[in-house]
């Protein structure tokens, strides 16, 4: 993997806009967003790729979520963890692309009533959170793994949402998974590959992926933290992927 190959990659997802019901982490432009919040999130997705050279396992989910990758520009990842860095983060020089002084004040209330977005003062204070983001560095702390063994993706890779609410999730979205994450598993050739939850698993049979040749474990939200801890120990320990 070349530093011009992940480059070459963000400046392709980029160019994908959103639409009434999906927001483009690195190509949207948010009303909570600070000013150049797209581009600090296109410079945490290119931070965080190039910490993972020599990573072991491709972690591919189903889709952003409005509390997590679609402020911090990495999937499975809040803000609130880039910033803070969880007692865990391991990469210094991200940025939160949320504005605070857009979530205070009258403005910061309108925007809440009117999408049902719930503002807390520990969201203005370090940015927003996510529980599945908060989960999975949970799990890979308590697996004892080092965290550049893992690369984290999206099946689908923008946030799906209602239809005219961008903070809320909704189902992923087939039809375009396939090319950006055929690209993005192109990056890191001959990595084991691991499906959460059945769209991803769905997308990689897609891309003509032998059930054999990754492993699969069930999404962690929902109340299925534990097996989904279960799941994914079972498939770093084996040796068949």
């Amino acid at each position: 993997m070349k530093k011009d190959d992940i480059d070459e990659f963000i400046n392709f997802i980029s160019k994908s806009k959103g639409s009434d019901k999906y927001f483009n982490p690195w190509g949207d432009k948010d009303d909570l967003d600070v000013e150049n919040g797209v581009d600090i999130r296109q410079d945490n997705l290119r931070i965080y790729l190039n910490s993972r050279a020599k990573a072991k396992y491709l972690i591919i989910a189903e889709a952003p979520g409005y509390r997590g990758c679609k402020w911090s520009g990495i999937p499975m990842t809040s803000e609130r963890q880039i910033i803070t860095k969880d007692g865990f983060f391991d990469i210094a020089d991200l940025k939160r692309s949320s504005c605070a002084t857009k979530l205070r004040g009258d403005e910061g209330k309108e925007v809440s009533k009117k999408t049902n977005l719930k503002i807390y003062n520990s969201t203005i204070n370090d940015g927003f959170a996510e529980a599945t983001a908060t989960i999975v560095w949970k799990t890979i702390k308590e697996l004892n793994r080092p965290q550049n063994e893992f690369v984290l993706w999206n099946a689908f890779p923008f946030h799906p949402h209602p239809q005219g609410n961008n903070y809320q999730n909704e189902g992923p979205q087939e039809g375009k998974e396939a090319i950006v994450l055929e690209q993005f598993i192109e990056l890191y050739p001959d990595k084991k590959i691991i499906a959460v939850g059945g769209f991803s698993k769905k997308a990689l049979l897609k891309l003509n992926k032998d059930e054999g040749e990754f492993g699969e474990t069930v999404h962690p939200s929902y109340g299925k933290a534990r097996e989904f801890k279960e799941g994914l120990n079972k498939w770093l320990q084996t040796k068949t992927l």
